[in-house]
């Protein structure tokens, strides 16, 4: 299940009623794995250690606002992994803390041994505001 946090919606709230700029995803975009959640508000979540957040700053979007998608242009990859069990992953403003703009829990939990490499392939995540 995926979701647009409260964050994210916000800030298409301050473009739909108050004119700020046209919302998308920057350079500033940072992913985050979790072992467990992740919620609305990180709530219950804990945010994987021993690893760093991986930037994601190429997006390829489609439509027009605010009919608009954005699909992740490029491949990333966390390596090495630690031992661990992921539930989720999401997409932060900031590297070490940050808004928690989008998330998606995973439909079963995926297990990593340590030097287990984390693959994002390209066009992996999709953000459709029309659904």
């Amino acid at each position: 299940m995926s979701q647009l946090t409260d964050a994210g919606a916000a800030l298409i709230y301050r473009y739909l009623l108050e004119g700020y700029e046209e919302p998308s995803i920057t350079p500033g975009t940072w992913f985050a794995l979790f072992t467990a959640g992740p919620t609305h508000d990180l709530s219950g979540t804990t945010e994987l250690g021993s690893y760093s957040r991986v930037q994601m700053p190429t997006w390829t979007y489609a439509g027009t606002w605010p009919a608009l998608s954005a699909t992740l242009n490029g491949a990333y990859v966390i390596d090495p992994m630690p031992s661990c069990t992921i539930t989720g992953w999401g997409l932060f403003s900031d590297d070490t803390a940050g808004t928690l703009m989008y998330f998606e829990l995973l439909d079963s939990p995926t297990s990593f041994t340590s030097g287990d490499r984390y693959v994002i392939p390209t066009g992996s995540i999709i953000i459709d505001l029309n659904t």
